[in-house]
């Protein structure tokens, strides 16, 4: 059987109804008889709210695996369980928006860690801006009618309580006081004396003059909305008490009798001189801010011209001085990546015109190699038939022997000059080492620690030799830029090395806990000169790469699947290799 059945008439009590009604009679299921629209209305409610159902059980649940609840169906089985709120009527009635202090408090939470966990859940996202829509419409419905002057019944945002916190009406109030409006207010469950803690200080913070509008009964706030919507005269004294805190600081609106035409014409003045000194006030307060914000945007350009650190242009003010100061933003972001390519250029051209010195250098000691060997080769190969040709080839080796050291002098010369020095290779766990690298960066006050690494371990093959100095520091380099990513981010620190050894490579793979990055992160760092810190010298991850050329292997950059980095050095396993 249907869960219900609906009947669309065109004209109530129809004889089509009748005839649908008394076929579908003998069915246990509710009937209702409505007019056709909204009988169409009602399917379309239905099929939407079975989709947003879906969809709300599939986001609760992959935030529940990002999160690591084990049982996402568990969760739903419970959820369901509430037959009073979740899965009841309630809730379902149009109307005005949600508050309080769960329903804001708990979505804001679940929205940020979907985005902490790089989990999209855009059916949760929407809810609270379109919470917002729905206050904005009652405001835009108020301004629809033409009153001037409001009554407000009721403050709190749940019926029979007196608790304030983010009640939707108290932002439409402050709204509508921002604009203009006259308002009285009247809740009978509300005692302004005994409000206390956060509700007392959430009213405080957004509508601190709301007990000097409050009505002590709900006659007096009908007298006084009803007076002032017919055109009526209006008590004085009751109009002073409502209006004295928010007109105070710019005019003592005062109530005069309709027949003293002097004492009208004393208002008006008093008032339209009150209206013309707030608007100087407005105009001044505008110019200060703009001049503040052409200061900040002067001392900003002048700061980058002395060589100093960029900064943000860009206030947060929506406007035609905003567009200008983000248009900044992004002028500076691509001069600074114009002016990373032509470090990183300046860079290559730099090793360009010391390969073309190697190349030249080089080039008379290989030749001379080249001779001494060839002739080395023809006077052993003449040696039965020319006793002498031995000591000519003894003496061409000789030759040979002296260009080679020539030209190792040479690499050294340039190793040197590149600051890497042969490695010293041992016997060594990488394990070691990384656990070195650890207590280093303890010992420099940062934030890492034992508890904050692992170590994981794959296969049963054997290991290369490593020099120790050079991979502790690969491993500084690795954490010390984790480290500085997770305080820059908010994120709590963690690393994890994995040691892997196969048949014929011995990989070191290092993951933090790092997340949200970019692809095109991953295809630019370790490159020359490439950082996002504006202090950085982009040669972190570039010498890590180093150190794994230096022993016969490479460095490999990826992506993690929560946006993180994984860096992989990659060693060949050849003969000599120690397990």
């Amino acid at each position: 059987h249907p869960p219900k059945i609906v009947i669309g008439e065109r004209e109530k009590g129809s004889r089509a109804g009748d005839v649908l009604a008394e076929l579908y009679g003998s069915i246990d299921a509710p009937l209702a008889r409505v007019p056709v629209r909204v009988s169409e209305m009602v399917k379309y409610a239905d099929n939407c709210f079975h989709a947003l159902k879906v969809c709300f059980a599939n986001e609760i649940g992959n935030l529940c695996k990002a999160v690591g609840v084990p049982d996402s169906h568990q969760v739903m089985e419970v959820f369901c369980l509430d037959t009073q709120l979740n899965l009841s009527p309630y809730y379902l009635k149009p109307g005005f928006a949600f508050g309080g202090s769960c329903l804001p408090k708990d979505l804001r939470a679940v929205v940020r860690m979907s985005r902490e966990t790089g989990v999209e859940c855009p059916v949760l996202s929407a809810a609270i801006p379109s919470n917002q829509l729905q206050i904005e419409r009652a405001v835009d419905l108020i301004r629809e009618t033409g009153k001037r002057k409001v009554g407000v019944l009721g403050m709190s945002f749940k019926a029979e309580t007196d608790d304030l916190r983010e009640s939707p009406i108290i932002q439409v109030v402050s709204t509508l006081i921002g604009k203009g409006y006259e308002l009285c207010i009247y809740d009978q469950n509300i005692s302004w004396p005994e409000l206390f803690g956060s509700n007392l200080g959430f009213l405080e913070h957004e509508l601190p003059y709301a007990e000097k509008l409050k009505a002590e009964s709900v006659d007096e706030l009908l007298a006084i909305s009803r007076a002032a919507s017919e055109g009526r005269p209006v008590d004085a004294e009751a109009m002073r008490a409502a209006l004295s805190p928010i007109r105070r600081d710019v005019a003592r609106r005062a109530v005069l009798e309709r027949d003293s035409a002097v004492a009208s014409a004393a208002g008006w003045s008093l008032f339209l001189g009150a209206e013309a000194l707030a608007a100087i006030a407005v105009s001044a307060a505008a110019a200060a801010a703009l001049t503040a914000r052409w200061s900040r945007l002067r001392d900003g350009i002048l700061r980058m011209r002395r060589g100093g650190a960029a900064e943000p242009f860009f206030s947060g003010t929506r406007d035609e001085f905003g567009a200008v100061e983000e248009e900044l933003d992004g002028l500076v972001a691509a001069l600074g990546d114009r002016e990373r390519m032509r470090s990183e250029l300046r860079a290559l051209q730099g090793w360009g015109e010391a390969s073309a010195f190697l190349a030249h250098q080089a080039r008379t000691p290989l030749a001379a190699l080249s001779l001494s060997a060839s002739a080395a080769r023809a006077a052993i190969e003449a040696a039965p038939a020319n006793p002498g040709s031995m000591d000519q080839a003894k003496e061409a080796l000789s030759r040979a022997e002296s260009e080679a050291a020539r030209l190792a002098s040479l690499f050294s010369r340039v190793r040197s000059l590149s600051g890497f020095k042969d490695p010293e290779l041992v016997d060594l766990d990488p394990a070691d080492a990384f656990e070195e690298a650890i207590a280093t960066l303890g010992a420099r006050g940062r934030g890492a620690g034992p508890r904050n690494a692992s170590v994981g371990r794959s296969g049963s093959g054997p290991r290369p030799r490593f020099d120790r100095a050079y991979l502790v520091e690969a491993f500084v380099n690795l954490l010390s830029n984790s480290l500085e990513a997770c305080e820059e981010r908010g994120l709590p620190f963690s690393a994890r090395l994995v040691l892997e050894s196969g048949p014929l490579s011995y990989t070191v793979e290092y993951t933090d806990s790092v997340t949200g990055l970019g692809p095109e992160t991953a295809a630019r760092v370790g490159t020359p000169r490439y950082t996002t810190k504006p202090d950085g010298s982009g040669l972190g991850v570039w010498l890590v790469g180093r150190v794994a050329a230096l022993h016969g292997g490479r460095l490999e950059i990826g992506m993690t699947d929560r946006g993180g980095l994984r860096f992989s050095m990659i060693f060949p396993l050849e003969d000599g290799s120690r397990g």
